[in-house]
């Protein structure tokens, strides 16, 4: 990891408050004697306000719809899995009785 990466990574941390506290002291000493590392910062900084403003939030007739459709899609997705788990495990065992008849008309008409 160059020195940059773990410059970001200390950054968003410190940004996001998800810092080990000894991560925390080494990232308040960089602001004060890194000037690579508070332009990180800014950066860092620039990026979630900018971030921040296009977060808008969906109406409430929106999120029903979404919530609906995600709801739907994983049905039909359990659906078809359980579907094709009973088909696999009945079928054969349900057209094999059909298939015996099937095979006994076929020799049947082929000894004619």
């Amino acid at each position: 990891m160059t020195q940059r990466e773990e410059y970001m990574d200390l950054a968003l941390g410190l940004l996001q408050d998800t810092l080990a506290p000894d991560e925390k002291k080494r990232a308040l000493l960089l602001i004060e004697s890194d000037r690579e590392f508070l332009a990180v910062l800014q950066l860092e900084l620039a990026l979630k306000n900018e971030l921040a403003s296009l977060k808008t939030p969906l109406p409430e007739g929106e999120k029903k719809q979404l919530y609906l459709k995600i709801k739907g899609s994983v049905g039909q997705v359990l659906y078809k899995a359980v579907l094709h788990t009973v088909l696999n495990a009945v079928m054969p065992k349900m057209l094999w009785p059909v298939m015996r008849i099937f095979e006994r008309s076929v020799f049947a008409n082929e000894q004619l």
